[in-house]
């Protein structure tokens, strides 16, 4: 026992037991005390933020109205169709995001650095549109690489579908997406970046009753983005249908009439207005406007001659011609100058002063009265009585057929063709008006210009015995079940 000695425990593991306790409570402190200022200081600001990248607003689509012809038969119709979208908020770096889309559309990087500028100003938790009208194939490629595309999202989208081709083009118009200045100019809430409005024609006219509301949804996504829930909805409201005037077989017959040749038509109803057939030959093709329209074929579309983006029967100020001298006719009745027994002898031409004005028949017509003299289109005939009148009368009488201003049928851009006066020479050229002026102006000459639709109500005011009725395209406005909302 005396040889035994005692040994103390090591001080080091216990030391070493102290120290970590220690370490261990001040960490445990550092964490608690940062735990407090996450879930009690920034608790709303961290809520927020989390529900911000944990929840999102998807927008549904609403589709725009159809329009029909007045027989039921579908002019206008929706497709569906994937736009590429991405979320601001989640795109850390846009350019190298952007970079990488263009390489896999297949499109250039500014055109998406254009788009992606205009969502400027606009909430970064919306989806902002990039693309529209990708294919099956690069969606799939988009699908392959969402992993390196964070923010990215593929909407599905309706799209216009013109079901006849180019048939009425430039009666139905087209739509495109909405410019840097229609996005600032809009204000009813209605309309976001990369929304697409009607540009021309009934698409543009009528955008507001054809535009529909969007709806949406609150979904609830995971870190990769996926859905996992919805948590509210609402549904988009589709926008109102068209029911046009117009007979699609009728204008179907009047375009192959013209066959290559450029012109324009239009039937109307002398009893009501209604414009039966519609055309601006040659026309295009409606659905290219709403995609990126090809190079190719926007330099074919400028260089025909044809000018077939030009929509003739409502823009196109021509000559009448001798159509006109139905108002001279008139004019001259209602005066009281001539009935239907006033003749005239033509020989082919008529002088005034140092002018001569000839006749389209060289030889001459002879002794002429008004109805022989409107059957063969005696130029010398109408020449005299314009003589007689002055312009500012026969000014008058077309005007009380609505000439010399637009007609007014529903479509933008129209224009008003030209019935000149002496006061209009005088203010437009600062000259005076010349008899000289008068005789060409009595055959449809000069300076009078009239628009195809103008001819057409024209012609339809004097079979319905001066009855003249509005040209007008829309018969009635319609809901999606069918019922009737306005009559026009």
């Amino acid at each position: 026992m005396s040889n035994q000695r005692y040994i103390r425990p090591s001080q080091g593991p216990r030391r070493q037991v102290v120290y970590l306790s220690i370490f261990a409570a001040t960490l445990f402190f550092l964490l608690l005390t940062r735990l407090w200022y996450l879930q009690i200081v920034k608790a709303e600001s961290f809520q927020n933020l989390s529900e911000s990248n944990r929840l999102r607003l998807v927008p549904v689509a609403a589709s725009r109205g159809t329009i029909f012809d007045r027989n039921g038969k579908v002019l206008v119709s929706n497709r569906p169709s994937f736009s590429v979208a991405a979320i601001p908020q989640e795109v850390k770096d846009h350019e190298a995001f952007l970079g990488r889309l263009a390489a896999l559309l297949e499109i250039d990087q500014a055109e998406l650095l254009e788009k992606w500028g205009k969502g400027k100003g606009r909430s970064r938790y919306r989806p902002l549109v990039l693309a529209s009208g990708i294919t099956r194939d690069q969606l799939e490629l988009l699908e392959e690489n969402r992993l390196w595309l964070p923010g990215l999202e593929i909407e599905m989208k309706p799209v216009r579908q013109y079901e006849n081709g180019l048939l009425a083009s430039h009666l139905l118009g087209y739509i495109g997406e909405m410019s840097d200045e229609e996005l600032k100019a809009e204000t009813s809430g209605a309309y976001n970046p990369g929304d697409y409005i009607g540009k021309s024609g009934i698409e543009r006219s009528w955008e507001q009753l054809l535009h529909g509301r969007d709806g949406g949804r609150q979904i609830e996504v995971d870190a990769r983005g996926r859905i996992l829930r919805t948590i509210s909805e609402t549904a988009p409201v589709v926008g109102s249908s068209l029911v046009l005037t117009i007979d699609a077989d009728l204008q179907k017959r009047a375009e192959q009439s013209f066959g290559e040749q450029a012109g324009a038509a239009v039937a109307l109803d002398v009893n009501t207005g209604e414009i039966l057939a519609f055309v601006s030959n040659p026309g295009f093709d409606p659905s290219l406007f709403a995609g990126r329209m090809p190079p190719d074929k926007w330099k074919e579309y400028l260089e025909d001659k044809r000018h077939p983006l030009e929509n003739k029967a409502l823009k196109g100020q021509y000559p009448p011609g001798s159509t006109f001298k139905i108002i001279t006719a008139l004019a001259g009745l209602e005066a009281g100058l001539i009935d239907e027994r006033s003749s005239v002898v033509c020989k082919g031409s008529y002088t005034l002063g140092n002018a001569t004005f000839g006749c389209w028949q060289r030889k001459g017509h002879g002794t002429v009265n008004l109805k022989r003299a409107l059957k063969e289109s005696c130029d010398v005939y109408f020449y005299q009585l314009g003589e007689k009148m002055g312009m500012d009368r026969i000014a008058e009488t077309a005007r009380k057929l609505a000439l010399g201003a637009p007609m007014g049928m529903g479509l933008d851009h129209e224009k008003g063709g030209l019935i000149p006066t002496s006061e209009w020479k005088e203010k437009r050229h600062k000259k005076k008006w010349f008899q000289g002026d008068t005789l060409p102006a009595s055959i449809g000459q000069g300076y009078v210009l009239m628009t195809p639709i103008q001819l057409a109500s024209m012609i339809a005011s004097v079979a319905s015995e001066g009855t003249v009725y509005r040209p007008h395209i829309v018969k009635r406005v319609i809901d999606q079940d069918g019922n009737c909302l306005l009559y026009t």
